[in-house]
């Protein structure tokens, strides 16, 4: 691929230097309070966190690229944790215990972003819920679904079913249907390959070939949770979105982002069609905003 700076409005978006830190965290903190309302104590660190990841990134050239793929991990990797918070009385100083004389604290519900996560309800009811047998054969992995079906996974991340007399398997198991005695027989290790990550990344197959792509083999088929490291869920987010590659089917941002184009709407497709859409591009446009302001000027 070939990362050279374009004309036109590449010319204009084309950044391979560093950003002014207090103006990322101030710009970071004013776009979550507009658009992630609630936002925890850690989102504006972990939004700096991804943005240096980037600007070292020497793949990662253009401003568009960072707001968009900073507006998806904003909202593909959000979720609601507690955090302790000290109770405060009406003047709003901390309410202390008379007995132990710490501040007495309390649980707020507050928004992480910017960190892999584990999708909400492991995808109940989809078909890729339920987990499957994973099991080393030589040099290959036995997949082995709720419903009897089996596929051999090979070095490389692709796939082939094993046929029996019902003909060949169909990748995932219906959520309500009777666990067969082929998978209560068969060997491996339970695991389920509902979204996580930055992007969310499903599917036990989609996990091999992101494996594949990054260099680890079949590590995160084997081993999905290592989706939940940052650095690992950074690389198969910008992987897919720089090369079309795992998740993305073949679509990438040198696609939406042009000399003549800034499509932040039907980037989408990269990831997840039209789910959350209008606040995808509303935040794409608040970052690149912001990263336009804060490139350290020479």
């Amino acid at each position: 691929m070939n990362f050279a700076m374009a004309s036109g409005l590449n010319k204009k978006y084309f950044w391979n230097k560093g950003f002014d830190p207090r103006k990322l965290v101030t710009g970071i903190a004013a776009a979550l309070a507009k658009h992630v309302p609630g936002s925890g104590p850690e989102a504006t660190p972990d939004g700096v966190r991804l943005v240096n990841a980037m600007s070292a990134d020497a793949r990662i050239t253009d401003i568009r690229y960072m707001a968009y793929m900073l507006a998806t991990a904003c909202k593909e990797a959000r979720e609601i944790r507690k955090y302790p918070r000290p109770v405060l009385d009406k003047k709003h100083k901390p309410v202390v215990n008379s007995k132990t004389g710490q501040p007495v604290m309390k649980d707020v519900k507050l928004w992480s972003v910017f960190q892999p996560i584990e999708e909400s309800g492991h995808g109940a009811g989809r078909d890729y819920f339920r987990p499957v047998k994973v099991a080393a054969v030589g040099a290959n992995v036995m997949i082995t679904e709720q419903d009897g079906d089996q596929f051999t996974v090979m070095p490389n991340g692709t796939y082939t079913g094993v046929r029996t007399k019902r003909g060949m398997p169909t990748r995932g198991s219906s959520a309500t249907g009777a666990v067969s005695k082929v998978y209560q027989d068969a060997a491996g290790v339970k695991h389920a390959y509902f979204g996580r990550g930055l992007v969310q990344l499903t599917w036990w197959n989609t996990y091999a070939a992101a494996g594949v792509e990054l260099g680890l083999g079949l590590e995160l088929l084997t081993d999905p949770d290592k989706l939940l490291n940052f650095d690992i869920s950074y690389k198969v987010m910008t992987g897919g979105m720089l090369e079309g590659k795992s998740f993305a089917n073949g679509m990438k941002c040198s696609q939406y982002f042009t000399d003549g184009t800034t499509d932040y709407w039907n980037a989408r497709n990269m990831v997840n069609g039209n789910d959350k859409l209008q606040e995808i591009v509303d935040l794409a446009n608040a970052f690149e905003a912001l990263l336009m302001d804060a490139r350290v000027q020479a």
